[in-house]
């Protein structure tokens, strides 16, 4: 399947024309205390009006999740590999960030589509997403890191108050730990698909299912993967204990794609991770320790309200996507 022009085909279905077919928005349910992160990102998703052309008319056009995250595409694989993404991934797309709010809407008077989404398909629209953000350098720990500029104030802000108290917040793993491209979450997915068709040839994948799915496109691979862990327990993480994400998103999934996500060093320390919340950072990803998400947003009683749940594990809290 053709994913670049079933993505297009995706953004037209989620499109509903005020004046023309009348409001369909999903987000007709009462605004609850502690919403869902469907309920939220649909309410928010509401209030954006972007005016397009199509057929020569202007219509003012109203957005839902859809829009945003393919979970009800016709195509299974897409579905299912978007439902995992909004579980896993999805509260960068609450906070008061650019993830969302540079969110628009191109027309060529023939398709209509969306320049952010939750999983890119490839290197150009990962290029042609961070290409429209404002972003800033700077050297951390001996290594060049690029942010979006909020988050960078942000993380400065947090190292400064750090300081003050002696202690270090430092990117873990070099440049790569803040801003990344698409072909950098292929290598990384790689690492651990490779391996763990390899662990599993012979054993729960037979060796034609191995070569099958190495002919599979991404979305599909991915999907694939996901399903053998579900259904027969052949994981893909490090040590083959796990679902491969916790060791790894899947390609053009991942927060560093939009340059609001960094992995940080002195992740065990509760006092840093303290001065980091404090600062908009925080963990969001429940299988990766040193991995924090930049959501701007100081108060941690207003992440309930936008569809988070905090989950604390072994002395970590999370915020993480509230899906019933």
């Amino acid at each position: 399947m053709n994913y670049r022009r079933s993505r297009i085909l995706v953004f037209c279905f989620c499109l509903s024309f005020i004046g023309s077919y009348g409001n369909h928005s999903a987000l007709a349910r009462q605004k609850s205390e502690d919403p869902t992160i469907i309920d939220y990102l649909n309410r928010r998703l509401s209030e954006v009006r972007k005016q397009v052309q199509l057929d020569g008319k202007r219509y003012d056009a109203e957005l839902n999740l859809e829009a945003l995250c393919p979970v009800y595409a016709r195509d299974a694989a897409l579905q299912f590999v978007a439902g995992k993404v909004l579980m896993e991934y999805g509260a960068i797309f609450v906070g008061n960030n650019n993830v969302f709010l540079s969110f628009e809407l191109v027309s060529n008077n023939i398709n209509v589509r969306l320049v952010t989404q939750c999983i890119f398909f490839d290197d150009a629209g990962v290029q042609g997403y961070q290409s429209r953000v404002k972003t800033k350098r700077e050297i951390i720990g001996g290594s060049t890191i690029e942010l979006e500029e909020d988050a960078m104030a942000a993380l400065m802000e947090a190292r400064k108050q750090a300081a003050a108290k002696g202690l270090s917040i430092t990117p873990r793993g070099g440049s790569i730990a803040a801003r990344r491209n698409f072909a950098d979450t292929q290598r990384l997915w790689n690492s651990r698909f490779y391996s763990g068709l390899h662990y599993w040839a012979g054993k729960k994948i037979s060796q034609q299912e191995v070569a099958e799915i190495k002919l599979l496109n991404t979305v599909e691979q991915t999907a694939r993967v996901l399903e053998w862990e579900e259904k027969r327990k052949a994981f893909f993480s490090t040590d083959f204990s796990k679902s491969i994400l916790y060791s790894v998103a899947a390609p053009g999934t991942s927060q560093h794609l939009f340059m609001l996500a960094i992995d940080i060093e002195q992740f065990h320390r509760k006092d840093v991770r303290d001065i980091l919340a404090s600062n908009g950072w925080y963990q969001t990803v429940k299988s990766d320790l040193p991995h924090f998400t930049y959501l701007g947003i100081k108060d941690r009683s207003e992440l309930s309200k936008r569809g988070l749940k905090r989950e604390e594990i072994n002395g970590h809290e999370f915020w993480t996507p509230k899906i019933d």
